[in-house]
């Protein structure tokens, strides 16, 4: 299985996207909010590269 770093990243945030709208929890935007994104979007993506692996 053979998948470059862009779509793995854009996967998991589209991953992360659903999941977070579909728990409606949808919050203001602000600065905080998207830090704290990022970050669950990278753990996820490590996760499932690891999970690939």
């Amino acid at each position: 299985l053979l998948i470059n770093h862009t779509e793995l990243i854009n996967l998991t945030s589209q991953i992360y996207l659903n999941n977070h709208f579909s728990e409606k929890k949808i919050n203001k935007i602000s600065s905080k909010n998207i830090i704290t994104d990022l970050i669950k979007i990278s753990v996820l993506t490590t996760e499932l590269i690891i999970t690939i692996l």
